[in-house]
């Protein structure tokens, strides 16, 4: 978690046919947004986005992993996690998905 208060990570999305995007992506929990700032290439190279503006994050289905990493673990309301390790324990070990966390 860098100092600017953003939180960035690498997203890896497979399909059930095989598919996989990997994208390069911040959120920013102060203000609910998220960016892509790169597209990965199956040679292990990245592609800038040309578009890379910060966007709200909506919980619909393309944005539902983005929805989900802001508000079940790097956020905790308005505010990023207290630490990089917290975040990681939060994806190691889920919360109740019938319990609501952060703020959307």
């Amino acid at each position: 978690m860098s100092e600017d208060r953003v939180v960035r990570y690498t997203l890896v999305v497979r399909t059930t046919g095989g598919a996989e995007n990997v994208t390069f992506e911040g959120i920013r929990c102060a203000t609910g947004e998220r960016r892509i700032y790169a597209s990965g290439r199956k040679d292990g190279t990245w592609t800038p986005m040309k578009n890379s503006a910060w966007q709200p994050i909506s919980d619909n289905a393309y944005n539902r992993p983005r929805a989900a990493l802001a508000y079940e673990h790097f956020c905790d309301g308005r505010r990023r996690r207290a630490s990089r390790e917290h975040a990681l324990e939060l994806l190691r070990n889920p919360r109740d998905p019938s319990e609501s966390y952060g703020v959307r």
